[in-house]
């Protein structure tokens, strides 16, 4: 158990360590295409492993198995559904492969035919106790082509496309495993300003023509009002965690205090996926982001700490709903 702990520890500091040098050196998008293959050798043993998870009261548990753009990837290295199911006595388990199910930077358009899109296949296919897929994809895709000068048009066309690609993802995963619950994840404001630390964030803020917080705020709800109708209460679900830093952390250096604003209960669930929390004028505060070694605040990306409440934001407002809706059927068949 030791030697295994240690294993895992050790892969863990690799991937943060490939990590902060991507950020760093603004790698494109071929370049996180390299990093990906670069530690999927070491990243064997979460395969491994994740098929020896056991609950020793009720047998093996049900896996739920996160996947997507860097929403996917940091939750995935900090462990953020794994810790919050296990705090919480849930009666599911994180399936530890999701950093190979993940990769920065990418693009809902660039997603099918992905070694992420592929593994996750194979997952699927031969792993039947997953029965969740955490899927984050499609900011990326706003955030590489929206700007400030878009028409209302323009961005109807967007979004648009997103979601049609969007739909052909769903569908290949629910016709290969129709039992499969798949949740779309939205986002949780952020941060981009003119200046950062990291130049790839102020390259991304200059080719979106220099938005404000109130623009970039509204934008996400617009995008999250457009994705939520991809769920059908059935097999798919969608919800977005808008707000929920605000709530949290507040914005301390915008006179924002903490646990002022709408409560995660109030904000995006299977009900009204599309409500919205925090104040839509305000960026996130710093002590909400992801912070680099004390250098910088992350301007897109939040802290471990505030992954682990968008999970918990998941698991409470939609997965406990899933569960409690199968037991009810399961139920009343026996009825």
């Amino acid at each position: 158990m030791e030697k295994n702990f240690n294993q895992l520890f050790q892969i863990n500091l690799y991937k943060a360590i490939l990590l902060l040098v991507a950020f760093f050196a603004s790698l494109n998008a071929q370049s996180f295409e390299n990093l990906d293959r670069q530690v999927l050798n070491d990243l064997q043993i979460n395969e491994e492993l994740s098929a020896l998870e056991f609950d020793p009261v009720s047998g093996k548990k049900e896996k739920i198995i996160i996947a997507g753009d860097s929403w996917a990837v940091f939750p995935c290295l900090f462990g953020s559904m794994r810790r919050m199911l296990h705090d919480n006595d849930y009666p599911l388990v994180s399936d530890k492969r999701c950093f190979r199910t993940s990769r920065l930077g990418i693009r809902a358009n660039q997603w099918l035919g992905s070694g992420p899109d592929v593994r996750l296949t194979r997952f699927l296919k031969n792993d039947t106790r997953i029965k969740y897929i955490y899927l984050s994809l499609g900011g990326n895709d706003v955030m590489t082509y929206w700007n400030t000068s878009f028409k209302p048009e323009d961005e109807q066309k967007l979004f648009q496309m997103a979601y049609d690609i969007m739909e052909k993802i769903i569908a290949k995963y629910s016709k290969l495993r129709p039992d499969v619950k798949i949740i779309i994840s939205g986002y949780d404001y952020g941060r981009l300003a003119d200046r950062n630390l990291i130049p790839l964030y102020t390259m991304i803020y200059h080719r979106m023509h220099n938005p404000t917080p109130e623009q970039l705020n509204n934008l996400l709800t617009r995008f999250s009002d457009s994705f939520q109708n991809l769920a059908n209460g059935r097999n798919i679900f969608y919800i977005q965690h808008l707000g929920l830093s605000h709530y949290y952390n507040g914005v301390p250096e915008k006179g924002l205090p903490a646990y002022k604003t709408m409560s995660p209960d109030e904000i995006s669930s299977h009900t009204f996926p599309a409500k919205f929390g925090g104040d839509r004028k305000l960026p996130n505060g710093k002590k909400s982001m992801l912070n680099w070694i004390g250098l910088s605040r992350d301007a897109i990306h939040l802290s471990s700490k505030n992954y682990y409440y968008t999970m918990k934001h998941t698991y409470d407002n939609v997965i406990k709903f899933i569960i409690n809706q199968s037991t009810s059927e399961t139920t009343n068949l026996q009825k």
